[in-house]
């Protein structure tokens, strides 16, 4: 009989990036539910309405199902933590479908903040040069150049 090792399957440095990823979603969510109760949410449309947006692109994105189901899934616990914690909630136009959108919608930027904290770095590189290609770094150079010309035109001197 040979008797147990104690030995970790998980290196040490594989062991810390898990905690670091961990906590960084943890911090995101910890984030998305002061937003919520700060701005308080359930009485106010603003915001709300602005979540609901997150969820309406996230799902205009055409996820999978799995990760849809996530977002619905989030958006539960973020509205149990939201009512369960006292969270106010008062009646304005829309209400009815702004809170649980509002709530979908946190659920969304989490599930999309999961999957940028865990992809590997490859994926980050794509994703972040399909993104550069209309990012703001060439929208600063198309103002720069239009506002020397309005103000080559407009400078009175």
């Amino acid at each position: 009989m040979t008797p147990a090792s104690n030995t970790s399957t998980v290196s040490p440095g594989a062991a810390s990036d898990i905690i670091l990823k961990s906590a960084q979603c943890m911090v995101v969510a910890l984030t998305l539910m002061l937003v919520g109760g700060i701005l308080h949410m359930g009485i106010s449309p603003y915001i709300s309405f602005a979540l609901m947006g997150a969820a309406v692109l996230h799902v205009v994105a055409k996820p999978s199902a799995r990760e849809l189901s996530a977002a619905s899934g989030c958006g539960i616990v973020f509205g149990a933590v939201y009512f369960l914690g006292g969270g106010p909630l008062e009646g304005y136009q829309g209400n009815w479908i702004a809170m649980p959108g509002g709530l979908v919608g946190m659920g969304s930027i989490e599930v999309l903040a999961w999957r940028w904290i865990w992809a590997s770095a490859s994926e980050r590189r794509a994703r972040f040069r399909i993104g550069s290609r209309c990012g703001p770094g060439r929208r600063a150079v198309y103002y720069h150049r239009n506002w020397s010309l309005a103000r080559g035109v407009f400078d009175p001197r």
